[in-house]
């Protein structure tokens, strides 16, 4: 097999050849083949990598590491007690991928428990390889690796994570023989010695020499067994707040490693935050403003500038909404910038013609489907708070329970003395998933009848009745009788009609125990995207302005995608003709330049002017589908979507869009298009294109 290596730049202005990343570029075959053997890798990887390691394994999560680096480090900054300190080492592997040693990898792999054969067809794939180099799209020369990892291959972010286990190995029998000792945040809390994702490494010990020194000692004797050295130059080292400071320097110079009072970054994001929680989203407002100040040079459409906000803009928050609670101010002004952006193609203030919550809808309901920034972080931030409060096998879980709720749960947890940040963060959504927090009875021995949400009715799953003759905290378990099926006489005797019914409706299943479940998915599991609409309020809501089906049937409708857009701003008012400008108080005169027989509104333009009523004329649409009389903003279209098959919607749509378009053209060109040409050009937009989609 011989890929090509093509050099990347590492830094803005490589001056050295350490300073370029090179890239794998493997060829099909090969790929198909290391794509099955990393298939297989994949469920097997949580049984083999450990809890202190994210990436790349199923059901672990790159924000656990951020969530728990996070509460670390903010237990080290204001630990002013004891005489114990700890130290924080962020530690950047030099050169990973490119320096593993294959007869290192081949035994770690033998370790392991894979059988010889598999060890063997992976090491194939790892040793036989040659390359040659790209540079400016020109072949150069070839030469054959003795180690290394390929960048791009899909199996080696697995073999990497088999290298990595040797040093989290290393780290946990060094704490487990008393050498060194990771930092617990809370009684009782475990342990946290190191956390890892990919190469990015934390490792958390006592501030002492003794500890310091085994640390430095594992590293050595890791680098000098795998070929993976430590980058000291990239890291550096974080001690808590009750370490002497005359003691620091002789600390550091143990290992070679930089003081700073706070850890930059750790995996993208802030390991610490001050009193200012605005800094959390500078980073991402600047990165926002920067790509649409790039953008409004480009005189993109609008369909165009709703796609790119769709699927850019939108998209930048996200990481750093999953771990944090960014504030709402922030999150306005960001909203402030797409709004004016997607209305002018540019970041000065100007009048939006719809309001953004409207824009924000559901396309079903009339808006666009952009996501209303404030919700869709309480969203995300209820994932994370979810899984921490359903799934006790996390360490995250287990280090934020230790510390914040210790013998209760998630749902009665307080922020406790000296919160996190991100612990409120997380407390700040508990709210929101009580809308959809339901328990499913199993054999009812877990649930108890009057505190717990177990009804299946989405007013409230919690029984309304008072106990009569139950206790405050019976279990469901003695509303069902022995043969597994409600005790009828009981439930009606004991409860209100509407909880009777209620319960007699809950089918009973044979699972022993009862399970948390989110009531709006089937399948139990909480999601961001039914959050977010939990939220908003807005699964169920239609704009007020135009049924739901109506707004279904204009995004299915096979047209080009500005025209779409046209007609969604036609059915909110949303166009300046000069009645709508008069209403502002911009223009005073309302008298249609063209006809100068009547003022112009929206429907004048499209159909009783006399230039429209030609070209109208022309189209070989049949006049009694056309809408005959002023109607609210969108009952025109309502009127001639239900008297239209959808090819002629269609082409009414595009001649919609054409007469609007030529009245621009009329008022601040000054050029009067013939009605045929109107036509012709209509209909040559529509056959072409919007058909084919």
């Amino acid at each position: 097999m011989h890929p090509y290596k093509s050099p990347r730049p590492d830094v803005p202005r490589p001056e050295l050849i350490s300073q370029f990343r090179p890239i794998s570029l493997c060829n099909v075959i090969y790929k198909l083949v290391s794509k099955t053997i990393a298939n297989r890798l994949k469920p097997l990887l949580g049984s083999l990598i450990s809890p202190s390691q994210s990436a790349f394994v199923p059901g672990r999560s790159i924000t656990d590491n951020v969530l728990i680096a996070y509460e670390i480090n903010h237990f080290l900054l204001h630990k002013t007690w004891g005489k114990d300190g700890h130290v924080s080492l962020k530690l950047d592997v030099s050169k990973a991928y490119d320096c593993v040693e294959w007869i290192f990898l081949e035994r770690v792999l033998t370790r392991l428990g894979f059988h010889p054969k598999f060890v063997s067809l992976i090491m194939r794939c790892v040793t036989s390889v040659s390359y040659s180099f790209l540079l400016n799209g020109d072949k150069f020369g070839w030469l054959t690796p003795e180690r290394g990892l390929r960048q791009g291959d899909p199996l080696s972010p697995y073999l990497y994570l088999f290298c990595a286990e040797a040093l989290s190995a290393l780290i946990r029998c060094a704490e487990e023989d008393g050498r060194i000792r990771g930092v617990a945040v809370a009684r009782n809390a475990p342990r946290v010695s190191h956390l890892l994702f990919a190469d990015d490494t934390l490792i958390f010990c006592q501030a002492s020499r003794e500890g310091l020194k085994e640390v430095h000692r594992l590293l050595g004797l890791f680098a000098k067994v795998s070929g993976l050295h430590m980058n000291l130059q990239k890291s550096a080292m974080v001690f808590s707040r009750n370490v002497d400071t005359s003691l620091m320097g002789s600390l550091a110079a143990v290992l070679g490693v930089q003081i700073v009072a706070k850890h930059d970054k750790y995996l993208g994001l802030p390991t610490s935050i001050g009193k200012s929680k605005r800094e959390i989203g500078e980073s991402v407002k600047e990165r926002i403003w920067g790509k649409l100040n790039n953008w409004t040079v480009r005189k993109l459409s609008q369909a165009e500038r709703a796609v790119l906000i769709k699927t850019v803009i939108q998209a930048i928050p996200v990481y750093v909404m999953g771990c944090f609670r960014i504030p709402d101010s922030l999150l306005a002004e960001i909203e402030s910038m797409t709004a004016k952006f997607f209305w002018h193609g540019e970041l000065e203030t100007r009048t939006h013609r719809v309001s953004w919550r409207k824009v924000c809808q559901p396309t079903r309901t009339g808006g666009l489907g952009f996501r209303r920034l404030k919700e869709y972080n309480m969203a995300l931030l209820a994932k994370q708070a979810w899984r921490i409060a359903t799934e006790p096998d996390l360490l995250l879980h287990k280090v934020l329970h230790h510390r914040y709720f210790p013998g209760s749960n998630f749902f009665a947890a307080e922020p406790g003395r000296l919160p996190s940040f991100t612990w409120r963060s997380l407390l700040s959504t508990k709210e929101l998933l009580v809308t959809g927090l339901r328990w499913k009875i199993g054999d009812g021995c877990s649930a108890r009848i009057f505190d717990h949400p177990w009804l299946l009715r989405v007013q409230t799953f919690q029984v309304i009745s008072k106990p009569r003759t139950l206790q405050r905290d019976s279990k469901v378990a003695v509303l069902i009788t022995h043969s597994r099926s409600w005790n009828h006489d009981l439930i009606t005797e004991e409860f209100l009609p509407e909880d009777a019914e209620a319960i007699l409706s809950i089918p009973l299943t044979e699972s022993p125990s009862a399970d948390i479940v989110w009531h709006f998915e089937r399948s139990g599991r909480f999601s961001v995207k039914s959050a977010y609409a939990s939220a908003v309020q807005c699964s169920e809501e239609a704009s007020p302005s135009m049924a739901r089906e109506d707004w279904r049937f204009l995004w299915r409708s096979r047209v080009l995608p500005k025209v779409r857009m046209f007609m969604w701003r036609c059915g909110h008012g949303a166009l300046p003709t000069l009645r709508n400008l008069k209403d502002r108080g911009v223009c005073p005169d309302t008298q249609c330049p063209r006809c100068d027989n009547d003022q112009e509104d929206l429907f004048h333009v499209l159909f009783t002017c006399s230039f429209a009523r030609l070209v109208w004329a022309l189209t070989g649409l049949r006049n009694a589908s056309l809408p005959q009389r002023s109607q609210d903003d969108s009952g025109w279209i309502r009127e001639a979507f239900y008297a239209m098959d959808a090819h002629e919607f269609a082409l009414f749509l595009t001649v919609c869009w054409s007469l609007w378009n030529q009245r621009n053209i009329f008022i601040f060109e000054g050029i009067n298009t013939p009605a045929h040409e109107v036509v012709a050009m209509a209909k040559g937009l529509f056959p072409n294109r919007a058909l084919s989609g």
